[in-house]
């Protein structure tokens, strides 16, 4: 090894005149490995250190593939000499997150591992044995760049995905969700159910959108279910697809190599052996939608070439097709034979939740009724304090029917009764036993800062889930729900002035109701200021969206806003502006920035700061206009009473003290139920909440001989 020379090549060159324009700049030499030359990076500014922030602990699902996480939380469980149950729990999380760092890591930390070791080995004397360690750990460097890699590359994808992924498929493209396919699906079974019978005929591929049954064409829906299909896709029919969709080739190998790097090994009698390299696996398309005999024919050809390429198998077992009326018995036979799938009179669910929808809702809506009263009987009501029933409720109970409102409007009799349900289960009450209702369901649904428990008005819940719906349909024009919507709605013009037309699919009737709700969060911010009308819509700054300009009795009605600004600087034309308002909206006229690049008009959501919905601030809006009046001193109160560094159970306790929710008998009394308001146990007044808690002689012992009294 005594020829063996090194000689670092790799550098970065700079004259007195730059180092003084980036004093603090670092040059970082990265270890040489798979190739001659040294990777070097130049930073012209320092990380801030004292800037990082420490992280929070956060369960990894992950973990439990290990069987040392539950060693990990057992043993740090019964070992820790901390009395107090949060300080065990925060040892059982440092704990695990020790471990988990040291078990599973992050890429970039194990990278920056190797690297370490291999710059150490470098730097020292060269032999065989070192030659071969260097080789070993370039290797895994390799494969710990490859994994980086990858994530790279997904994240890369990310930004264009909506450009490859068909336009009906909404799994992985941003701003898209799964509601989406739901309703477009409701809109089809509907426009099927309301085709009557007629001549018969082709059976239509599109969508037949006329109204009645005049139509002359049948219609067939069918519903595929592919066989393991996130397994069985062949990585060369990937490959091909990439290929055709025009990904360069160094893209391609990229993706490719990611894929390949994959390989199983198997745990036999305790002992790690074998190798296996995959070939397949990746996720499953979408269905499609049949049309005549022959067309037909060619589709099941075209499902058999695409089986044989990608590897993917259609379950005839569990593909259903369903015929609307005009789709004679003969016919249905052929297809049904052609196809072979087994036919049914209407699909029962689609992503959970039902095809159609008839008069009836109570069968519907059933499960969900079902599904949340088996939750609360499976409590145990007595194990549950106060805080805990909090919890149950919000994270679990009011969440159950959050997939079904984003959908469908909740009969208001249905809500009524899962207000009932969730009421009974906070104040205790049950089939046998009824106990005291303190409050009302409404006022309990107000913020904890306004006294109430922060509870879900499921009403007011519905309408903002839905509003989403409204909003996303005005901002995503290019969807296929919005062409499917627009095509059977509103054809000649924009969402937010649609009607909700003759015979509506229920899905459609539910977003319409909630219309209202998102028009009154809606706001004009003015650019050209030629699509507002001064008098009608609403553009004034402030808090509410009912804020339009007063017209005099001489006003011009069709006044726009682009005839009150001046287009020679951009600006407000002053004289017109005061001829039109009076004083206080004129003020109000003249604070609005005008834009120098004569921008388009646009709405904004004026409940958040951002101006995008959200439907924390619309369910805000439907349920207290979006505001809150309690007054200063109550806010206060409310506010120290939650953030109060005590346990849960003290805080409800105050809570019902301050709000009269305690049985002494002066509240008794007022609810007819016990006759006479003397204190039972002193005699010495009425039994009022601040007498139990202070003035009687039975608590003053209590607070004399209490070690915590302030």
């Amino acid at each position: 090894m005594t020829t063996y020379v090194r000689e670092r090549l790799d550098k970065f060159l700079a004259d007195d005149g730059w180092v003084s324009l980036f004093p603090d700049y670092e040059a970082q030499n990265f270890p040489i490995y798979s190739s001659d030359h040294a990777p070097t990076m130049l930073s012209v500014k320092k990380k801030d250190e004292s800037k990082a922030r420490s992280k929070s602990f956060r369960f990894e699902p992950l973990w439990l593939s290990r069987e040392e996480c539950g060693e990990i939380v057992d043993r740090s469980w019964n070992t820790s000499l901390a009395v107090n149950i949060n300080q065990k729990i925060a040892r059982c999380g440092e704990d695990l997150s020790s471990w988990a760092g040291k078990t599973f890591g992050s890429i970039k930390k194990k990278i920056k591992k190797v690297e370490q070791k291999l710059r150490e080995l470098k730097e020292g004397a060269m032999d065989g044995t070192t030659l071969e360690l260097c080789k070993l750990l370039s290797e895994e460097l390799d494969s710990l760049y490859l994994q980086e890699e990858s994530l790279t590359l997904a994240n890369k994808l990310k930004g264009f995905l909506g450009d490859v992924i068909s336009q009906n498929q909404i799994a992985f493209v941003p701003k898209l969700l799964i509601t989406d396919n739901a309703i477009v699906a409701f809109e089809i079974f509907h426009a099927m159910k309301r085709d009557g019978e007629g001549k018969e005929g082709n059976i239509a591929m599109k969508l037949d959108m006329k109204r009645g049954g005049e139509g002359k064409e049948g219609n067939i829906a069918m519903k595929l279910d592919m066989s393991k299909a996130y397994d069985c896709v062949e990585w060369v029919f990937l490959g091909k697809v990439m290929e055709k969709m025009g990904f360069s080739g160094a893209w391609i190998n990229r993706i490719m190599d990611c894929l390949e790097s994959v390989n199983f090994s198997f745990k036999i009698n305790g002992h790690i052996s074998g190798s296996i390299t995959p070939s397949r696996g990746l996720r499953q398309g979408d269905p499609i939608s049949p049309a005549n005999v022959q067309e037909c024919s060619a589709i099941a050809d075209i499902i058999s070439k695409y089986e044989r390429a990608s590897g993917q198998k259609v379950n005839l077992s569990k593909t259903e097709v369903t015929f609307n009326k005009k789709v004679r018995t003969v016919r249905r036979e052929e297809i049904i034979e052609i196809l072979g799938v087994q036919e049914v009179e209407r699909h029962e669910k689609y992503l959970v939740l039902p095809t159609i929808i008839g008069r009836s809702k109570k069968v519907i809506f059933a499960g969900l009724k079902e599904r949340l009263w088996k939750k609360l009987q499976g409590w145990k009501e007595k194990l549950l304090s106060r805080p805990g029933k909090e919890i149950l409720i919000k994270a679990v109970a009011q969440a159950i029917p959050t997939y079904m409102m984003s959908i469908l409007k909740i009969p208001d009799t249905l809500i009524d009764y899962f207000h009932s349900l969730l009421a009974k289960f906070w104040w205790g009450s049950n089939d046998t036993t009824r106990k005291m209702h303190w409050q009302r369901c409404d006022l309990l649904c107000q913020p904890k800062g306004n006294g109430g428990l922060g509870f879900r008005d499921l009403r007011c819940f519905n309408r903002a889930l839905l509003a989403k719906q409204f909003w996303r349909l005005h901002h995503n024009t290019g969807s296929l729900l919005h062409s499917v919507l627009k095509a059977k709605y509103f054809k000649s013009g924009d969402v937010l002035t649609a009607n909700v037309g003759f015979d509506p699919s229920y899905a459609w009737r539910s977003m319409w109701c909630a219309k209202s709700l998102l028009l009154e969060g809606l706001k004009w911010r003015v650019g050209n200021g030629s699509a507002i009308n001064v008098w009608s819509d609403a553009w004034l700054p402030g808090n509410t969206s009912s804020l339009v300009p007063t017209p005099s009795v001489d006003s011009d009605m069709d006044l726009r806003v682009i005839d009150l600004i001046d287009h020679s600087c951009n600006y407000w034309n002053f004289e017109a502006v005061t001829n039109t308002f009076i004083a206080e909206e004129r003020a109000l006229v003249l604070s609005i920035p005008l834009s120098n690049r004569n921008m388009i008009d646009s709405m904004f959501w004026w409940p958040n700061k951002n101006g995008e919905y959200s439907v924390r601030s619309g369910y805000w809006l439907c349920k207290n206009g979006g505001y809150f009046d309690m007054g200063d001193i109550w806010e206060k109160v409310w506010k120290v009473i939650w953030n109060l560094k005590t346990p849960l159970k003290l805080r409800h306790f105050l809570w019902r003290a301050y709000k009269g929710f305690l049985a002494v008998r002066e509240i008794l009394i007022y609810r007819h139920v016990i006759d006479g308001k003397m204190c039972a146990i002193c005699g010495n007044g009425d039994e009022s909440v601040l007498h139990a808690m202070f003035e009687c002689s039975a608590t003053n012992e209590i607070w004399n001989t209490s070690t915590s009294r302030t």
